[in-house]
């Protein structure tokens, strides 16, 4: 069975979860891993139009080594997101809410110990529902526990060799 590795970033599309209502903002985040020839990118950029509705879009790319997977092995992937905040935090609602729905197409290249195929495609639609409740730590912080729930339906196609 083959292992899939999904390399997303889910907190920038949220920024929308920390700005007052009314204000617009924009953030980027990127990661990156190596180590004995393996390595992982990630990149994700969003803007919050008003607090209340997130555009986001995501990049990866992962290569593993031919140690740890057989040959050699290229994952790419990209995606797309969108969040509605339905109920915004004010001074007095400490909880917010929101629905999101979010997008991500994988390509792996190469990589096969004893699978009979050396690429695939995969497509990944997500819906999900979160809330966070704000807890005043003091005068300068905050905890913010949160929770949510999300369905995810996808495909995968092998190419043949």
């Amino acid at each position: 069975m083959p292992v899939w590795i999904v390399c997303s970033g889910g907190l920038v599309q949220a920024q929308g979860e920390f700005l007052e209502k009314g204000q617009s903002g924009f953030a980027m985040e990127g990661y990156t891993e190596t180590g004995e020839g393996n390595y992982a990118l990630s990149a994700s950029a969003g803007y919050s139009i008003g607090g209340i509705f997130d555009l986001g879009i995501s990049f990866s790319k992962v290569y593993l080594n031919e140690r740890d997977w057989g040959p050699s092995a290229e994952i790419r992937g990209w995606g797309p997101s969108l969040t509605l905040h339905l109920i915004k935090h004010s001074e007095m609602v400490p909880y917010s809410l929101g629905i999101s729905a979010a997008y991500y197409k994988q390509y792996l290249q190469g990589g096969n110990t004893g699978f009979s195929w050396t690429s695939a495609e995969s497509k990944t639609t997500l819906l999900g529902i979160r809330g966070l409740y704000r807890i005043p730590a003091g005068t300068a912080a905050m905890i913010i526990p949160g929770g949510g729930i999300a369905y995810g339906m996808g495909t995968v196609n092998y190419m043949q060799i």
